[in-house]
């Protein structure tokens, strides 16, 4: 089973939540540093490929150099449209995996684990993040697609639009699929993390 892993990834405003405690130019690094190894992550699996959708160019190139494609928007109108996008312009994969691209300590088995139960007769396989407002993973069919609800209370609109369509559903919550990075309290914990990776790196450097 191919899947299409989409990874959205805005050019602008980058890690906006955390605008009191780094800069600019801080916050665009750690956020091509979470994209990168991310991308890392996915490019471990033989049975994904992954395609960021971005209208960025230094977010395209760190998609190249692992080997990824990208999607290129003119613009940046939300992570709804970016999925959408994605899904229009990819062919040859039926099945599709949404994730941030700020999952900072997702593994290789976790995704696995997202793709088994898919295998297993699930039409939907959702992941919450921690605060369950968010959606930080979602694996779906493109002919059992549910109305996107990103950047809304997306975890409980999703579950929400699976039920409505009657798909079989399962909630897959472990802990590197929760686990993003939005706020200084998440930093910090990145920060104090047994993980070596490029953002790892960096937020222990930007909060020595």
């Amino acid at each position: 089973m191919r899947i299409a892993v989409l990874v959205p990834f805005k050019s602008s405003n980058q890690k906006s939540r955390l605008a009191g405690y780094l800069g600019a130019s801080d916050r665009e690094a750690f956020a091509l540093a979470l994209l990168e190894d991310l991308l890392d992550v996915v490019s471990a699996s033989p049975h994904l490929d992954c395609w960021v959708v971005t209208s960025d160019d230094e977010a395209a190139k760190a998609a190249a150099r692992v080997g990824a494609g990208s999607v290129r928007e003119d613009s940046d109108d939300g992570v709804n449209e970016a999925v959408l996008s994605g899904v229009r312009s990819i062919k040859g994969c039926d099945d599709f995996l949404v994730l941030p691209s700020d999952l900072a300590t997702l593994s290789p088995s976790e995704l696995d684990g997202a793709i088994r139960l898919k295998s297993q007769g699930m039409g939907i396989v959702i992941s919450p993040s921690r605060t369950f407002n968010g959606t930080n993973l979602l694996l779906f069919s493109r002919d059992r697609m549910i109305p996107l609800r990103y950047d809304n209370d997306s975890f409980r609109g999703h579950l929400r639009g699976a039920g409505r369509e009657g798909f079989k559903t399962a909630v897959y919550c472990p802990p590197g699929v929760m686990f993003d990075v939005d706020t200084r309290l998440d930093l910090r914990e990145l920060s104090h993390s047994r993980i070596s990776t490029r953002a790892s790196s960096m937020a222990r450097r930007l909060l020595a």
